[in-house]
């Protein structure tokens, strides 16, 4: 199979976040999957406490999440039926009156295969997912394509073994990982961490990060592939 990683930088503007995505699925067309790093609508809105995200930035609590039936989710599944590709875009979404980080399957033939949602949600300096997220009820999601089962891991997920691990036991081949990883955090040992639980588990690993800079936050990019012997295929 051949993965396509978004690894894209972020603005204020949902739409124009939108249409860049719009544009790697275009251009990823021929490819059998595209991932897209953590949070793909937003600046990474969480490195704030809630009650000083509207003190620090023009960003409005309201209007920082879409329903998931929002007309930008109509737009990139229109996006991958047009280009014939699979997508997981990471999305801050709002349904039944709960907030998450939600990653969409979205299949070539426009619809939406499932919604997989962060577990385990984070709290510390800079990631103060806790003020914004609610954890799965579901768990972890495997998905049956038609080149293999693909689990989807969210963000810090990836920090919890149980994470890779229970969608290697569910079956996945590939497990991929939306990120939003920063350049003073110790990327190696993030490398390793997957290198083992890639190794482990006997599954392929894709990682995808974000790329610029937001305030003194400055997304690292090194987005990886590593193969079931832990060996690193592309940073």
């Amino acid at each position: 199979m051949k993965i396509v990683m978004a690894q894209m930088s972020m603005v204020a503007d949902k739409e124009a976040n939108y249409q860049k995505a719009v544009k790697f699925i275009r251009n990823a067309e021929g490819a059998d999957l595209i991932l897209f790093p953590e949070s793909l609508l937003t600046p990474f809105f969480a490195r704030y406490e809630k009650e000083k995200l509207e003190v620090k930035t023009e960003l409005s609590k309201e209007g920082l999440s879409i329903p998931s039936d929002h007309e930008i989710v109509k737009g990139l599944l229109k996006a991958c039926e047009k280009h014939k590709i699979y997508a997981f875009p990471n999305i801050y979404v709002t349904e039944k009156k709960k907030n998450y980080s939600m990653t969409f399957a979205m299949g070539p033939d426009g619809k939406i295969l499932g919604k997989s949602k962060l577990v385990h949600v984070s709290d510390g300096p800079r990631f103060h997912e806790k003020d914004y997220y609610t954890p799965s009820e579901e768990g972890f999601k495997v998905y049956d394509l038609p080149f293999g089962k693909v689990g989807v891991v969210i963000g810090f997920d990836r920090h919890m073994p149980e994470s890779i691990r229970t969608c290697a036991v569910k079956g996945a081949e590939l497990i991929i990982i939306s990120a939003a990883n920063v350049k003073d955090e110790p990327l190696h040992m993030f490398e390793r961490e997957l290198m083992a639980q890639a190794f482990q588990n006997n599954v392929f690993i894709a990682m995808c990060n974000r790329v610029g800079t937001e305030g003194d936050l400055e997304f690292a990019g090194q987005s990886l592939v590593i193969d079931p012997d832990g060996h690193i295929l592309l940073r």
